[in-house]
């Protein structure tokens, strides 16, 4: 868990206007100021906090069922993972650690694949059961059932056995040993066995109000309106703090920052930009997601077939102004694709600037120029124009695609737009039916960027642009293979300045979510890309009515 105070980063304002008039965003002094950062010291274990107490969570849809098992919806990790249902393991948010959490230690069998688990014996099921190592076998024989439904049964397929020597021990055997298995372990929450029993465990009343093992246990949900969740005193661990907590679904952004300031929500969730001078009684925070954005090349397209070329545009990307002018701040720049919990080295050498008169260089040294004076670039009689392809889009993409597209009028670079359809988009990629594309990427742990730039991902369609080179993929075999932390990351930092090197893709931004928090609470810290529910608390000395 990580607390708030570590992910306080800055808000967008403009100087001289708001970025947000007309449809054609300026090229603006844009500064990222302040955004009434919570102290450092507003930490539930460093002030005194109230024991009770109900919160209210805006959540932006309603979910299905509360097994994220059998369900994409990312609210149904927000309430039920880690606070109803617990899973074997955690992973630190800032760290990328893997944590014990149903399990006291582990071993791992590198040689035959053989992961060894000693649960913790002090665990306990809602209703008073032991947590013991069938519960943990149940969960991996429903996980992998061919007909069971489980949305996550893909990223298991490589597990060859589960056993259990006896109550506390269990032992998982994959086909190979391989990097991330720890940390996807970490998003399987276990089910109790004697709840499910030899039933269809979707279908069952307890996917809808499950039994747990975790700090919170299930308490009401009132459809279309509510989801509530109240405190665990027999946990095994010290118990939350609240008493209660109550996820109400509320869709619209207006609607729930209107509830915040009538007092009906506490923690407005993935708020969107909100300008902080406009919240009163609460302040902003703001963390990373996993996953990055990126424009992808075909390099299979006579345009892009040269890496100088594919580097001019790069550079023409500038990243600094549409972060602050466009997305306001609610995003990162990124330059490579891993995670943003790995250490990155101080001096990188990937790192790809807005640099307009390199990128003419560029374009000039690759054979482009402007022969007939109409203003666009040509080479051997092809012109220097392509089209972007784009899913549906919101309208902050629209107004980045408009800045990107005028630099590169002005450096003689015909860019066209094609919208279409999320079915027609994803089918243009799978067929390499673009010139060059925006995708979004997850790369949250486990990640392995092997399918997206190893030559044999050209075959399967998961390397999209077609990109092909040597050196790239042996690094991507190398850091596959390799368990040594020093050897990896230096591994990470060469294949990023080849990547940098022949620009198959441009890195572009890492979306950030924003948070408001009502005054008087603390602890408030991320876990699994959400809030950390267990270490909320009112301050002991708020004087509002928890």
């Amino acid at each position: 868990m990580v607390t708030a105070a570590a992910f306080m980063v800055a808000g967008c304002f403009t100087t001289g206007g708001s970025p947000l008039s007309g449809d054609e965003p300026s090229r603006v002094a844009s500064a990222c100021l302040g955004m009434n950062s919570r102290p450092p010291t507003e930490d539930a274990g460093e002030v005194p906090v109230k024991k009770g107490g109900t919160i209210a969570i805006r959540i932006e849809s309603e979910p299905g069922t509360l097994l994220s098992m059998y369900s994409l919806n990312p609210v149904v990790r927000q309430i039920a993972d880690h606070d109803v249902l617990e899973s074997l393991v955690s992973v630190d948010a800032l760290t990328g650690q893997v944590i014990p959490e149903l399990v006291e230690r582990w071993e791992v069998d590198s040689k035959e694949g053989i992961y060894t688990f000693y649960l913790t014996p002090d665990a306990r099921w809602h209703d008073g059961n032991p947590v013991v190592s069938r519960d943990v076998k149940f969960t991996f024989e429903r996980l992998l059932d061919p007909v069971g439904g489980a949305v996550l049964r893909g990223d298991y397929l490589d597990i060859k056995k589960v056993e259990t020597p006896d109550d506390l021990t269990v032992t998982i055997q994959l086909d190979r040993l391989r990097p991330g298995f720890l940390e996807s372990l970490s998003r399987l929450p276990i089910l109790p066995s004697h709840i499910f029993k030899n039933e269809i465990v979707p279908s069952h009343v307890a996917a809808r109000a499950p039994v747990g093992s975790g700090p919170f246990k299930f308490g009401s949900w009132k459809t279309g309106n509510s989801i509530e969740i109240v405190r665990n005193p027999d946990w095994r661990n010290e118990p939350p703090a609240l008493d209660r907590i109550i996820y109400r679904v509320v869709p619209d952004n207006r609607v729930a920052i209107g509830l915040f300031r009538g007092g009906d929500l506490d923690i407005v969730t993935n708020a969107g930009y909100v300008d902080p001078e406009k919240i009163e009684g609460g302040s902003i925070m703001t963390y990373p997601l996993s996953r990055f954005e990126a424009w992808v090349y075909n390099v299979s397209r006579p345009v892009f077939s040269d890496r100088a070329t594919r580097r001019a545009v790069g550079s023409l990307i500038d990243r600094k102004t549409i972060r602050q002018s466009v997305f306001r701040c609610l995003s990162e720049i990124v330059d490579s694709p891993w995670p943003h919990t790995e250490i990155r080295d101080e001096n990188k050498t990937s790192s790809v600037t807005y640099d307009p008169s390199g990128a003419r260089a560029m374009l000039a040294s690759a054979g482009w120029a402007d022969d007939d004076g109409d203003g666009v670039l040509e080479r051997g009689g092809v012109a220097l124009e392509f089209t972007l392809l784009l899913t549906d889009t919101g309208r902050d993409t629209r107004r980045a695609v408009m800045v990107i597209q005028q630099d590169l009028a002005r450096a003689g670079i015909d860019m066209r737009i094609m919208t279409v359809s999320p079915g027609g988009y994803s089918e243009r990629l799978r067929k390499h039916q673009f010139d060059v594309t925006v995708v979004t990427i997850s790369n949250r742990q486990p990640f392995d960027p092997t399918p997206l730039f190893h030559s044999s991902g050209i075959t399967t369609g998961t390397n999209m642009g077609l990109f092909s080179d040597g050196e790239v993929d042996t690094l991507l075999e190398s850091i596959a293979a390799q368990r040594d932390p020093d050897t990896l990351r230096a591994l990470k930092r060469k294949l990023d300045a080849r990547l940098a090197l022949e620009q198959p893709v441009t890195f572009t931004f890492r979306p950030v979510r924003l948070v408001i928090v009502r005054d008087g609470i603390t602890g408030v810290g991320i876990r699994d890309e959400w809030i950390d529910e267990g270490a909320l608390a009112f301050v002991d000395s708020f004087r509002g009515s928890p």
